[in-house]
């Protein structure tokens, strides 16, 4: 039997009001995969199997916008597209500050479970474009397509503010590519 947090157990049982006896999905983080029973406020469990890690293993730094809105839609979607590690990136125009890390850590953990992942995504404090590991940079005017690179194992991209990266920063960059069709928004 699993046990869950009493929140997980509250909001199962009073907001959702789910029934024992019905079948529930869980993960550990960590690759496990499992489905089971909601059963007297915990999960019973059933099969399980190890979920795939992605390639390549995607870290993303991203200037935090101004909007917590914002901040909080980053840190959902990179979870639920499968990121290993969300880096608040601060650039020379960046605008916002991140959120504090308790509060990143759950959003992460509810988009985890709102998508049925199998691995919580690792969200990390304030760094400076320099102090990650040969990062590209994703810029609108890049010469080669993030689409068409031959990427290693593990990638850093790296997103600048809704002003974009100043001259000294795009120098400063061994990598740049931009994305097939699209600015981000």
């Amino acid at each position: 039997m699993l046990q869950v947090s009493d929140q997980t157990a509250r909001h199962m049982d009073t907001v959702l009001k789910y029934p024992d006896g019905r079948p529930v999905s869980y993960t550990d983080g960590l690759g496990l995969v499992g489905s089971g029973v909601w059963l007297d406020g915990g999960v019973q469990r059933g099969s399980e199997r190890a979920g795939e890690r992605r390639v390549p293993a995607v870290t993303l730094a991203v200037a935090p916008p101004k909007s917590k809105d914002r901040q909080r839609f980053i840190v959902e979607k990179a979870q639920e597209l499968g990121v290993e590690r969300l880096v608040w990136l601060t650039t020379d125009h960046a605008q916002g500050r991140p959120v504090a890390t308790k509060r990143s850590a759950a959003w992460t953990v509810a988009a985890l479970e709102q998508s049925r992942g199998a691995w919580l995504m690792a969200v990390e404090e304030s760094v400076a474009l320099g102090y990650l590991n040969n990062p590209i940079l994703l810029h609108a005017d890049a010469p080669e397509s993030l689409a068409t690179m031959d990427l290693p194992d593990s990638v850093t991209l790296a997103i600048g503010p809704e002003g974009g990266f100043t001259d000294r920063e795009l120098e400063s960059a061994n990598q740049m590519a931009s994305l097939p069709t699209n600015i981000l928004r």
